[in-house]
């Protein structure tokens, strides 16, 4: 694979903003561990996600009299990255427990990953999308990719920012996750059957995992598993990892300087002097 630098450079970006957040965070909690901060955080992103991308998807699906499948997928949201994109902001506006958007947050992340790592910063793993990298690009997109970059970055910076200034996670919240993902793939089970669509589906339609499909990759590299065993492994591999890290975070609160609660002097006070006298 050839490497697309300027890819490289936005990733790398990124996770510098991520580390960033978290080192800044005994120092801002005391205003982003508020719903105010989350709702303004929420509408501003709402607002952003539709001006720049939705309201054509919307549209094209509303106005298009022969409902392609590629028109139904990205009209009624049966990919997880825009799903989680644009529905995340709704629940920082309606939930002010956040619960839901920890639900929605860990996938976020997961999205996130596999398209920065996976497309960003490879030039012939989507060229069509990343070949022409600018500012409009980045911010806006093009009607081939509209808000491609910025719809991943705001599940990648985010969602990790949502988790960081939510209550305590328990073990209920694993229900919570499981419960989400398991009606969601239902939702796009249903519309996929309805509307006949045959790609760009979260890997449950046969279309994605061949030439063309958003996980023609994958599909390439583990042809011995056959659909839909291909989706039930990884997506099964992807649960565990999930839950693990729930499970970790869980375990982590017990300490909490380990969780970013402190601050430099709180974690490294200054020793005090020793008088000679």
């Amino acid at each position: 694979m050839e490497a697309n630098w300027q890819g490289i450079s936005m990733t790398l970006v990124t996770f510098l903003l991520i580390a960033g957040t978290i080192v800044a965070h005994p120092y801002i909690k005391k205003v982003t561990n508020t719903y105010w901060f989350w709702l303004g955080v929420g509408v501003v992103l709402l607002v952003y996600v539709v001006i720049f991308r939705y309201q054509y998807n919307f549209s094209d699906f509303w106005k298009a009299q022969d409902k392609s499948d590629q028109v139904a997928a990205r009209g009624l949201l049966l990919d997880l990255c825009p799903f989680v994109a644009f529905v995340l902001p709704i629940t920082m506006i309606a939930d002010p427990t956040r619960k839901s958007s920890c639900a929605l947050a860990y996938f976020g992340i997961f999205g996130g990953l596999v398209n920065f790592i996976g497309c960003f910063c490879f030039i012939d793993s989507k060229p069509e999308l990343v070949a022409h990298w600018s500012w409009e690009w980045i911010f806006v997109g093009d009607p081939k990719a509209r808000f491609f970059f910025m719809t991943h970055f705001i599940l990648l910076f985010f969602s990790p920012f949502v988790l960081l200034n939510s209550k305590r996670v328990l073990w209920k919240d694993v229900v919570w996750t499981l419960g989400f993902i398991f009606s969601y793939f239902a939702y796009v089970l249903i519309f996929a059957h309805v509307f006949h669509v045959k790609s760009h589906a979260t890997g449950l339609v046969i279309g994605d995992w061949q030439t063309g499909g958003e996980y023609q990759k994958a599909g390439a590299l583990l042809k011995f598993l056959p659909f839909p065993w291909i989706t039930v492994v990884l997506y099964g591999l992807v649960y565990c990892l999930v839950i693990g890290v729930i499970l970790l975070y869980i375990e982590l609160q017990k300490h909490e300087k380990y969780v970013c609660n402190y601050t430099f002097k709180e974690l490294f006070p200054k020793r005090q002097k020793i008088s000679n006298r």
